[in-house]
């Protein structure tokens, strides 16, 4: 079934328009199927009311050390943490970052 988030202010980091334009984003399966204001983008969908809530594109970080945990100091204490534990944290950190509205990152130097 389509979901269509109705009520929001569309940011797209381009437009000049302060937003007070409230549109619908209507999803079908994993994709964005349709925003604006027409609407058909309701229809046979479940809608859920933003009321003026923002809406905005994912999130960039062009500078993440996926590989590096924050809290050991120096070289060789990253180079003693095992493989399959650095591996583990790495996803448990890319997860973070994905959940916070990151959806693209650029790893520096990561092994």
């Amino acid at each position: 079934m389509a979901i269509a988030i109705a009520g929001v202010r569309i940011w797209d980091g381009v437009a000049q328009h302060t937003g007070d334009v409230l549109e619908t984003v209507r999803i079908e399966g994993d994709r964005i199927a349709g925003i604006g204001t027409d609407a058909s983008l309701r229809r046979n969908a479940r809608v859920l009311e933003f009321d003026g809530a923002t809406a905005l594109p994912g999130l960039m970080d062009a500078h993440v050390h996926l590989n590096l945990e924050p809290m050991l100091k120096g070289p060789d204490e990253q180079l003693a943490v095992a493989p399959d534990d650095r591996r583990k944290a790495m996803e448990r950190r890319a997860a973070e970052m994905l959940s916070a509205g990151i959806t693209t990152a650029r790893d520096l130097g990561g092994g």
